[in-house]
């Protein structure tokens, strides 16, 4: 698509035109991503035939050119006929919930099996006066353990947030937006509240819960907007 001059006036034409057309798809019950694809389609029309009339510095006047030999908005309601418009619809499947946010929260708990099973193992070996695991011959099962129990904190965190940001963008295709916050949240509020508990806040449990639940509260509300509203 060739890419014309940012005009301000020039841009208010189109733009008018476009939610014209969205409306009127809106006004037949299209779904949202079908609108947007149609009036993509239709921006790219405009765009090109301007480029093709002015170069790269259309005025209002070719603007108004153009819009005149495209379809009115009204059309994309139904057509001349009466009868409604054909947009292509795609099948609606039904909403799945998101694989990262189940894999985060099986995450967790493993990790913290793992972590708990490490700690015993090193105990028992310093009280027996043995070697240390990792340096015995099943040192590489060792490590295959301890990898996961380590990277819990970062990768359940960062399959949370991803978590979150597809399931926002799902258009309902995706659920599942309550464990994708747990999995983004859990480990940084933890090292919150160590921070507050190591650096001797008074009554650290009550400020610990009173921060942990105004964070929570925030970002489920922030996130409960649309994605691009």
């Amino acid at each position: 698509m060739a890419e014309t001059a940012r005009d301000p006036d020039v841009e208010r034409l189109i733009n008018e035109h476009l939610e014209a057309v969205d409306r009127a798809l809106a006004a037949r019950e299209v779904p949202l991503s079908e609108r947007r694809s149609v009036t993509d389609d239709v921006e790219a029309q405009i765009r090109d035939m301007l480029a093709e009339r002015a170069g790269g510095k259309p005025a209002t006047a070719d603007v108004e050119a153009v819009l005149a030999g495209l379809d009115a908005p009204d059309s994309y309601a139904e057509d001349a006929g009466g009868a409604p418009a054909a947009v292509p619809v795609q099948p609606v499947e039904p909403a799945r919930l998101c694989p990262l946010s189940v894999i985060g929260v099986v995450w967790t708990p493993i990790a913290c099996i793992l972590a708990a099973g490490i700690v015993l193992v090193l105990r028992l070996a310093a009280m027996s006066g043995g070697a240390s695991p990792a340096r015995t011959a099943g040192g590489l099962a060792w490590w295959i353990l301890l990898l996961p129990a380590m990277t819990a904190p970062i990768g359940t965190t960062i399959l949370g947030w991803v978590a979150v940001g597809r399931i926002r963008r799902s258009e309902g295709r995706l659920y599942g937006l309550g464990l994708a916050v747990f999995d983004g949240l859990l480990f940084p509020l933890l090292g919150l509240d160590a921070i507050i508990f190591a650096s001797g806040t008074p009554v650290p449990a009550i400020v610990s819960l009173v921060v942990d639940c105004a964070i929570v509260y925030w970002v489920w509300r922030s996130l409960r907007v649309p994605a691009g509203d």
